[in-house]
């Protein structure tokens, strides 16, 4: 595999619909940062190929973003497209080694940063999000 091709973000590494947000936020672990809310849903590999039997990729992951955090659509997907990103250059650092279990994670922007927009730049999210996946991987690996 290219190093390209293991640092992409796949269509099928994408969480979509929005019967699968509400069941992963339903049955979930949740992982907090001052910005950032992630929440953790583990199936097993027997449940998730009788769900979507096509789908080779171990983690799943989606972004969500209130209308009531940023009211404007266009700064929402500029945080959704920043929040990707730091996902796809990280997640194979923390879940690269996941193969007995599959995992569906959506991270959601809690708090309007839109007050705070010259805190929350690139840097800000990507240490946050960094430290979530961190507490993500220490979970797992304590599971």
């Amino acid at each position: 595999m290219s190093l390209i091709k293991a640092y992409a973000l796949k269509k099928t590494d994408i969480l979509r619909g929005q019967n699968s947000f509400l069941k992963v936020i339903k049955d979930s672990k949740q992982f907090t940062t001052d910005n950032i809310k992630a929440f953790i849903k583990i199936n097993t590999i027997e449940e998730s190929e009788s769900q979507c039997p096509q789908n080779d990729s171990f983690v799943k992951a989606g972004f969500l973003i209130s209308k009531k955090v940023i009211l404007k659509s266009v700064r929402r997907n500029y945080y959704k497209r920043i929040l990707k990103e730091i996902y796809r250059t990280n997640k194979n650092h923390y879940f690269g080694g996941l193969k007995s279990n599959k995992l569906e994670v959506v991270f959601n922007l809690k708090k309007n940063i839109e007050t705070d927009i010259n805190k929350f730049k690139f840097n800000a999210a990507q240490k946050e999000m960094r430290e979530i996946l961190f507490k993500i991987a220490q979970f797992l690996l304590r599971n």
